[in-house]
């Protein structure tokens, strides 16, 4: 089973899209069985389920690990996180999704009385033992290589949240598409979060805007303010004026 789904992945990334009928044709498999493949790679965050057949969730060569991401621009992360913190309030409700700098985010909260809502097994594991904060987590199903909760459940899940401010972050950003990140199924995730609260934050280093990601999950319209460690080019600084959105440089 395990082959046939790298086979369906292979044709997947070379074709974009696929029908469940084309699938048992080219694998000699029932539909039955394909239905049931793609379900099961769709659980995985592999691949999406779209009018009868699937398109690919995320491209595997461009996908960064949890753990290789937390060691990359540390400094970097670390003052755009400390700004971050500085802004959230005493007694505040806020959403942390999954990403290094979100994580880096959470290290700076340590000793507040807020409640923080999150899908991120390392963002729940950092904030778990101080009292102060109260934490609830989002389930679904583990995308290990960000360690988010994701998917149908996840998704269910956060149409019931209502916090203060919402802290996101990205693997890319297009003037025209908006922010994006490496996994689809991690993207519709973060779409469910956007409706979360009035005041949406991104947290990015200055290499997000060098090129987009594979799934866009929000446009400049959708969020609030940008926190980021350097000054972006015109052309970008052009579109988040145009936008009248906030970026904060630190």
């Amino acid at each position: 089973m395990d082959k046939r789904f790298e086979h369906i992945l292979d044709i997947l990334l070379k074709e974009k899209k696929i029908s469940v009928g084309e699938l048992s044709s080219r694998l000699g498999v029932s539909e039955v069985t394909i239905r049931k493949d793609l379900t099961e790679l769709e659980k995985k965050g592999r691949l999406l389920r779209r009018y009868g057949g699937a398109v690919p969730a995320e491209n595997p060569l461009q996908v960064v690990s949890h753990l290789k991401r937390v060691s990359l621009r540390l400094e970097e992360k670390r003052r755009i996180a400390k700004f971050a913190a500085s802004i959230i309030k005493e007694g505040e409700n806020i959403l942390l999704d999954a990403g290094s700098t979100i994580l880096a985010l959470a290290k700076e909260l340590h000793g507040r009385d807020i409640r923080v809502v999150t899908n991120n097994i390392a963002v729940a594991n950092e904030l778990l033992w101080d009292d102060r904060i109260t934490v609830e987590i989002i389930g679904g199903t583990v995308r290990r290589a960000s360690e988010a909760m994701v998917g149908p459940r996840a998704c269910k899940a956060l149409e019931n949240i209502r916090v203060d401010k919402v802290f996101l972050g990205c693997s890319g950003f297009d003037t025209a598409l908006g922010f994006s990140s490496q996994n689809a199924v991690e993207a519709e995730t973060k779409q469910k979060m956007l409706r979360c609260a009035q005041e949406i934050i991104i947290l990015a280093d200055h290499t997000k805007f060098s090129r987009p990601a594979f799934a866009n999950f929000a446009k400049l319209d959708e969020i609030t303010k940008i926190i980021t460690d350097k000054k972006p080019d015109e052309n970008i600084l052009k579109a988040i004026k145009m936008k009248k959105k906030e970026l904060i440089i630190v």
